[in-house]
């Protein structure tokens, strides 16, 4: 399944650097991260992007995952906590919404 996001907030500046605030669905996991895009952020282009865990339901626990974006490969990738293993492809993410902040063009 796709990531899914909702844009909740635009800001810009007089600076080129703009700063959206969005909350991201990832579906269901894929080995090597799920794609979020640009587009999908609010921007044409992302330099940065902060994530937290915006909300949990179901059997998901939040707090045992950590995640990271990678604007050059336009991957979320899902870490199990206290260790560097990626979460298994197929799990079910889709109980956890995401919030990203992110700056770029």
């Amino acid at each position: 399944m796709a990531s899914s996001a909702t844009l909740t907030k635009s800001r810009s500046r007089v600076s080129a650097l703009h700063t959206t605030i969005t909350n991201v669905n990832l579906g269901t996991y894929a080995t090597g991260g799920v794609t979020v895009t640009p587009l999908q952020l609010g921007l044409s282009s992302v330099d940065f992007a902060i994530i937290t865990t915006q909300s949990t339901t179901g059997a998901t626990a939040s707090n045992s995952i950590h995640y990271f974006y990678n604007p050059q490969t336009l991957k979320v990738k899902a870490y199990t906590s206290g260790s560097s293993s990626e979460v298994p492809s197929a799990t079910d993410l889709s109980a956890v919404t995401l919030q990203f902040v992110s700056f770029g063009a």
